[in-house]
């Protein structure tokens, strides 16, 4: 890298620290503002600039799509700006619990962003995350949105990071104590299958208390054939109503303010549970009609399996062992064995790879190998360049003689990575004997 870039990136971060007030930047998200004064400073028009930016931009356009839970262990090299797009959906009523954990060797910004993506549109900005803490959180409010979080740090900075994702509910479970177990779900059938469950039920001993499961007001106390004594509780901030049936007794009244974990009614089994044993029924009641409770109140935290990798993300190179399709969200290949891979994260049971077109893909670990030995010894033709990537694009390291021996470690495309003494590179594979 040259010195005058390294120098003035440096004074554009003194300067980016000293910066009072959000000034023009007031309706923009950090990492906007933070590209605003990149171009400010001339650096968006360095090579090192520009790819810092369509980094930011392919995470959004081609995203990772994970599965939740998850974890991963990452790398982001200041030689090789890049940006981690992360696409992922839940179920109404969950709560996302994210943990960053980061490890660099001196603090800077790494912006992380969370994007709404509607079917047929473009993601759209929801909201800036402070990095500074280590965990944030997002409620999950309908079936139908995916999300996309997007990490990147400043240009020219170096870091590794550990990042899960878990799935918690959004509201406390409504049942004291350990004794209650939920025993029927939503969309079970009831009356010989003319209507199907609208809630869970959660059997527990008779009169024990039924709680509020968030901050909220009580709406309605009433009684009804189905649900027997029943409380309408209206949470806080939400749009939806939670509905607390076969009670044995009523404890709260219409318009009361209660708290989280504050005794509304007793567990019974009035209305049309007579038959039964004491139970609740739990319903969730939005402008739409019902919604399935479990996710916001399931007690069982969903926590993403340990990442584990023998391979070093910062230096190691994979090779793929057998045929291997690899898709990303704009294409689908199928890739020879000993196609090479650089690997920019690790999960449980695969790494992400970087592609040579900067996009990320994700492949099995059963489908990779360390890159530690070569699969074959060859030797060049005629006189040829060595070149820092599998492009035609790609600077050229050095010129190889013809019949210089080398040692053949992998292949992506048309070309070889090889390894000639203590340097490797890429050649044309026409240019091997």
């Amino acid at each position: 890298m040259h010195a005058w870039l390294t120098t003035v990136v440096c004074s554009f971060i003194l300067l980016s620290c000293s910066t009072s007030g959000p000034g023009l930047f007031a309706k923009k998200n950090l990492h906007d503002q933070y590209a605003q004064k990149l171009a400010d400073a001339g650096l968006a028009e360095t090579a090192l600039g520009r790819q810092w930016l369509n980094a930011a931009e392919r995470a959004l356009t081609n995203p990772v799509s994970i599965s939740l839970p998850y974890k991963e262990l990452s790398y982001f090299d200041a030689a090789q700006p890049r940006a981690v797009g992360l696409q992922f959906s839940g179920r109404q009523g969950e709560k996302l619990v994210f943990q960053l954990n980061k490890k660099a060797t001196d603090p800077f910004q790494l912006f992380a962003d969370l994007w709404e993506v509607e079917p047929s549109a473009k993601p759209s900005f929801i909201r800036s995350i402070d990095t500074s803490q280590n965990t944030f959180e997002l409620e999950i409010e309908d079936n139908t949105t995916r999300y996309i979080l997007r990490l990147q740090p400043e240009l020219l900075k170096s870091m590794d990071y550990e990042l899960s994702i878990s799935i918690a509910p959004s509201l406390a479970f409504p049942v004291a104590g350990n004794n209650a177990r939920i025993a029927s779900y939503w969309g079970a059938a009831r009356d010989a299958g003319a209507r199907s469950h609208e809630g869970i039920d959660i059997f527990a001993p008779r009169r024990t208390p039924a709680l509020a499961a968030a901050d909220g007001t009580i709406t309605r106390v009433n009684e009804n054939n189905l649900g027997g004594l029943v409380v309408w509780l209206r949470p806080k901030g939400k749009a939806y109503n939670l509905y607390y049936a076969h009670l044995d007794e009523q404890l709260a009244t219409a318009g009361q303010q209660v708290s989280k974990g504050d005794t509304i009614g007793l567990i019974g089994n009035t209305g049309n549970a007579l038959t039964t044993p004491p139970h609740l029924h739990l319903g969730i009641y939005t402008s739409g009609g019902a919604v399935d409770p479990l996710p916001f109140v399931n007690p069982t935290i969903k926590k993403p399996k340990e990442p584990s990798s023998s391979i070093n993300l910062k230096v190691d190179l994979l090779r793929l062992t057998k045929s291997t399709a690899i898709s990303t969200s704009s294409f689908s290949n199928t890739f020879p064995a000993n196609t090479i891979l650089k690997p920019v994260a690790a999960t449980a049971d695969s790494y992400q790879v970087l592609l040579p077109d900067k996009q990320v893909a994700e492949v099995a670990k059963g489908a990779v190998q360390k890159v530690s030995s070569a699969i074959r010894q060859s030797a060049v033709k005629d006189s040829t360049f060595l070149f820092a990537a599998p492009l035609e694009s790609a600077p050229r390291k050095t010129t190889l003689a013809g019949k210089t021996s080398v040692s053949v470690l992998g292949a992506f495309n048309q070309y070889y990575l090889i390894r000639h003494k203590d340097e490797e590179g890429w050649i044309l594979a026409s240019a091997l004997q």
